[in-house]
C-alpha cells in the first residue's frame, strides 16, 4: 500500500501543503464569516464564542495571505531550479536518453 506523498519530493510537497492550507483556511474563513459577520446566520460579536470566531478569522486570513503568494513563489523557485539543473548538471557531449533502465516498458 502506497501512502500519499511518499513519491513526492521537495518543491512538490511544499506546493501540496500550501494548496491544502489555502483550501482549508478559505473554507473555514467562509464558515466564520457566515457565523459572525454582519448579515450572517448568527450575530455573536460580543460573546466569548464571537471573540473566538474573530480570532480564528484572523488566523485564517493570515494563513491565506501566506499560502497564496507562497504557492506562486514555490512554483517560480521550482521552475528556476529545474532550468538551473538542466544547464549545470548536463555535460555538453552527453547523449540524452528518453528511457532510463527502470523506465522501460515491461512486456506483459
Amino acid at each position: 500500500m502506497k501512502l500519499f506523498g511518499r513519491e513526492m519530493s521537495g518543491f512538490a510537497k511544499v506546493l501540496v501543503v500550501l494548496a491544502a492550507v489555502l483550501l482549508v483556511s478559505s473554507g473555514l474563513c467562509g464558515i466564520t464569516v457566515s457565523l459572525e459577520g454582519n448579515g450572517g446566520w448568527y450575530n455573536l460579536p460580543n460573546t466569548p464564542w464571537g471573540n473566538f470566531l474573530g480570532f480564528a478569522g484572523m488566523v485564517e486570513m493570515i494563513a491565506m495571505v501566506i499560502s497564496g503568494p507562497g504557492m506562486v513563489l514555490v512554483a517560480i523557485a521550482w521552475l528556476v531550479s529545474a532550468v538551473y539543473d538542466s544547464f549545470v548538471n548536463t555535460p555538453k557531449d552527453a547523449v540524452q536518453k528518453l528511457f532510463d533502465n527502470e523506465d522501460k516498458p515491461k512486456d506483459r
